[in-house]
């Protein structure tokens, strides 16, 4: 199982599993492609994205007062915040 991007003018196949360029995908098999093909989009293909964005927050807001709120709580507060108008002095959510 494996999987081909076109990336910037040359296509790229990644094996999704070990030796996934010679596994078939099949009837029997496509759910695990599916499974391997969104981990590797979803996590692997931007594990380096996603830690430099991570480092740029820490600098920011230190882990220690991140790690207070779940990933549902700063989800909200994300959506409240980016609903709020600061150019007015009575702050208003739209």
């Amino acid at each position: 199982m494996c999987s081909s991007f076109n990336s910037k003018c040359f296509l790229q196949t990644v094996d999704l599993i070990p030796d996934g360029s010679k596994t078939v995908v099949t009837n029997e098999n496509k759910k695990e492609y599916l499974n391997a093909l969104a981990q590797y989009r979803l996590s692997t293909k931007v594990k380096a994205e996603v830690e430099a964005f991570l480092k740029g927050l820490n600098e920011i807001v230190p882990d220690e007062l991140l790690s207070i709120f779940d990933e549902n709580e700063l989800e909200v507060s994300e959506f409240y915040t980016n609903r709020l108008n600061f150019g007015r002095s009575d702050i208003q959510t739209v």
